[in-house]
């Protein structure tokens, strides 16, 4: 698609081809790659013969607004989201001195020019103007569905009902004994009487624990018919989050007996069916009388909207996940969304109840609440498993490159004799988290500079080649997932095919094991982008920040403190860290307001 808008570009737009002296404006955002060629293209096909500068330059900016997430634009008193931090790449290139003030100026002349246009088209186009805001229609009709269904929701009770005195004397139980914290027993009674509950956390705050709690709970103050018809489902968009939550889940209710056999898991895509050329039956409404779904923060607006859909009627839905982490990769930012709203049923869970973590939810809670001085106070002092990384202030980053990789090194594993599962559990101790896939500092460069590194050492040593892989991937056949970890095995001494191995679904099982070209795209992952680390935990964390991490927002730093149980190490300037917490990710969109004008 690339290629084919590129010479289309080229070919619709004579003026613009390489070579000429002077460049329309939206010819010259192209050119510094602020646009991108499919967003002309786009313009040029909703205008036709309508065509101005102005009006195509909204079009792009609008086009380029929702890859970045937001499901709408806003033109009132002022331009959101703003073409400085739209634009990131053209602002740190030039800063102030590019000229935004005409930019945003003929952005918002374009839109009146669309406005007008919508008008007269009605739905001729895939366009939608509501209350000062731009949708492309895809956006508006998903975010329109989440709308209605909770609307749906909210007039429903849950289908199983439950004994009420029951429930208040089992809670009134586990929080005297001290096994509940009061706001833990409030999520569960709120489950216990809503089709909908959003438990929203930090690190250390119970959210699985708590859910482990709320099935029990419930499942004591069901009478024996509803025991027998009851289904229990566990998700989250990720496999490797899905089987966490299971497994938790599972543990905890394992002395249950007959409880234990009733839950099932699958990630949300395979869930609601949303996979590519799928045959099964997309209208069958997801079995589940409770489901549960964890790091909700992940979910995108289309998965969010389908999830809605498929829900069947009367059954509970418990929204697990932290509303401080980065936003999806797809568009919105639903669970965000949602613990804004007053009308829904949410519980904030503040109370961590790992001490041992204190100092680095502290920093976390710093980053997460803008507070950069006291964030960078925390981190200077060197405080028990908290600690900075940067070797005689080295500003060029090949050298840097050169010490992390110093450093690093003997954080992996070296020996690879002995039992499969205990390396498996050493590898799974230590990472590498980068908010960049490119560069230097970026996590393809140092994953491949580490793999080169351990594969001449296993040669050289006559030993197995054995290095930590990230599946990229859905394989539904092979019960592989994208952001599933595992360990790639090659025996150099001899002509086996390489194999990786991978964690059961249940603990007790012994690791999977695959030869490498059966399993979907897969990448090192001794360094893991941010956004992929989502939903894993590792003992030790080692996060690069290399300068041009501070075009993102708060959220990315804290989603990558918050992958560490025990000790974290950052490597960035000053200058990064204060780029990076003072400035928040906020995506665009108009559910709280509809649903406030729906009320």
């Amino acid at each position: 698609m690339t290629g084919l808008a590129k010479q289309l570009y080229y070919e619709r737009c004579p003026t613009t081809a390489p070579h000429t002296d002077k460049l329309s404006l939206i010819a010259d955002l192209i050119e510094r790659k602020a646009l991108h060629y499919v967003d002309y293209i786009f313009a040029q096909q909703i205008l036709a013969g309508s065509w101005t500068e102005k009006s195509a330059l909204f079009l792009s900016y609008l086009l380029r607004s929702s890859r970045d997430g937001h499901l709408c634009v806003e033109i009132s008193q002022k331009l959101l989201p703003d073409p400085k931090e739209l634009f990131n790449e053209l602002y740190s290139e030039c800063g102030e001195q590019y000229n935004w003030l005409v930019l945003r100026n003929k952005i918002t002349e374009g839109s009146k020019e669309v406005a007008v246009l919508i008008e007269k088209a009605k739905e001729n186009i895939p366009l939608n103007y509501w209350n000062h805001r731009f949708y492309l229609q895809c956006n508006w009709t998903a975010e329109t569905i989440v709308i209605d269904q909770l609307k749906k929701i909210s007039g429903l009770k849950p289908f199983l009902s439950i004994d009420n005195e029951k429930l208040e004397s089992i809670l009134e139980q586990l929080s005297s004994s001290g096994r509940l914290l009061e706001e833990q027993a409030s999520a569960i009674r709120c489950a216990a009487i809503n089709l909908l509950t959003i438990v929203t956390g930090g690190p250390g705050t119970g959210k699985t624990y708590t859910a482990s709690h709320l099935v029990s709970v419930l499942w004591q103050c069901l009478n024996d018919s509803q025991k027998d018809q009851l289904r229990i489902c566990v998700s989250a968009p990720t496999g490797k989050a899905t089987t966490h939550l299971f497994t938790q889940v599972s543990r905890f209710l394992s002395s249950h007996g007959e409880l234990a056999s009733k839950i099932s898991f699958k990630t949300l895509q395979a869930l609601v069916k949303m996979r590519k050329n799928s045959e099964e039956n997309d209208d069958e409404p997801i079995d589940a009388d409770i489901l549960l779904v964890d790091e909700s923060s992940m979910i995108d607006v289309n998965l969010f909207a389908k999830l809605l859909t498929k829900l069947k009627e009367g059954s509970r839905l418990i929204l697990l996940g932290d509303c401080a982490q980065l936003p999806p990769i797809e568009a919105g930012n639903l669970f965000a969304d949602l613990t804004t709203i007053d009308s829904l049923p949410k519980i904030f869970l503040t109370r961590c109840l790992r001490i041992e973590l204190q100092t680095m939810l502290s920093f976390a809670k710093s980053i997460c609440d803008g507070q950069c001085q006291a964030a960078l106070h925390l981190l200077n002092e060197n405080q028990a498993g908290l600690k900075r990384f940067n070797p005689e202030n080295i500003l060029d980053e090949k050298l840097l490159q050169n010490a992390i990789l110093k450093a690093v090194i003997p954080l992996f594993p070296s020996d690879h004799q002995g039992e499969w599962k205990q390396l498996f559990k050493e590898f799974s101790k230590f990472r590498i988290l980068s908010p960049l896939r490119n560069g230097l500092l970026g996590s393809d460069q140092l994953n491949a500079m580490l793999a080169q590194y351990f594969l001449l050492k296993s040669q050289k040593n006559n030993q197995l080649f054995v290095a930590p892989i990230l599946v990229k991937s859905n394989h539904y056949p092979l019960d592989l997932f994208n952001g599933d970890l595992g360990l790639l095995v090659t025996d150099s001494s001899n002509d086996e095919m390489p194999y990786a191995l991978f964690p059961a679904r249940e603990e007790e099982l012994p690791l999977r094991r695959f030869y490498a070209c059966q399993i979907p795209n897969y990448e090192y992952a001794y360094c893991i982008s941010v956004h992929k680390s989502q939903g894993s935990e590792f003992d030790e964390v080692f996060i690069v920040l290399p300068e041009a991490a501070s075009r993102f927002g708060r959220e990315v730093l804290y989603t990558a403190v918050t992958r560490a149980k025990k000790s974290l190490c950052i490597c960035g300037s000053d200058a990064v860290l204060h780029g990076l917490i003072n400035k928040q990710c906020k995506r665009l969109s108009s559910i709280n307001q509809r649903i406030l004008q729906n009320q």
